[in-house]
């Protein structure tokens, strides 16, 4: 059991690279284009649902924002040039990914959310049904990242979530605009939020 555990933590340890190369995209909006030779051989499953979770101390109450993406993320990326923080996530990533520690569990998001708890910050992937996160050996459909602790969860869906990594990078630290983001904080010119910015190019549609 031990040394099966081991081997399937090899395998899902790259999700979290993946996880955050979704996460740029849904997050960043600034940036240099991206070259040619980085678009060749980057590949992004198709996102069907882009979900953040949180509870401040400041709000004191749970938010909830939900979208629905609207097209193929990969058409995006590379014809904008607002991405290239993707690129930047996703090495970074990949160099610390031997860093995580994978472990069998069984979580569901009211789990994570629990009462008690007097804020966290949550980033929900949910990808389309013919898509899968690769490096695993079960047909996860569903990550969940905890911004705070840089830890993640994947599974079938939101409520069963059963291979936990854990993040040993030392010195962690979460990102503060990631962390007001999650919370439908960050402003960007033109628009109240950057939900609205990326509604208005027809990026997204609410749901």
């Amino acid at each position: 059991m031990f040394l099966k555990k081991i081997h399937k933590g090899i395998r899902i340890r790259y999700a979290i690279g993946l996880l955050l190369a979704l996460m740029a995209i849904q997050l960043c909006a600034c940036g240099k284009k991206a070259e040619e030779s980085q678009e060749a051989s980057f590949y992004i499953p198709q996102v069907y649902r882009c979900s953040f979770v949180s509870l401040s101390e400041e709000d004191g109450h749970r938010n909830t924002f939900r979208h629905k993406m609207r097209y193929d993320l990969n058409d995006f990326y590379r014809h904008n040039d607002s991405y290239e923080a993707i690129f930047r996530l996703y090495r970074n990533a990949s160099a610390n990914s031997y860093l995580l520690e994978v472990t069998d569990d069984n979580y569901g998001i009211e789990d994570l959310t629990a009462a008690g708890k007097n804020h966290f910050h949550y980033v929900v992937i949910n990808l389309c049904e013919e898509e899968l996160f690769p490096g695993t050996d079960k047909k996860y459909q569903t990550m969940v990242y905890d911004v705070e602790s840089g830890n993640f969860w994947l599974g079938k869906d939101c409520d069963h979530l059963d291979a936990y990594g854990k993040c040993a990078i030392d010195g962690y630290r979460a990102d503060t605009d990631l962390l007001a983001y999650v919370e439908g904080k960050w402003e960007v010119p033109e628009y109240q939020t950057f939900y609205d910015y990326l509604c208005s190019m027809d990026w997204l549609k609410t749901s």
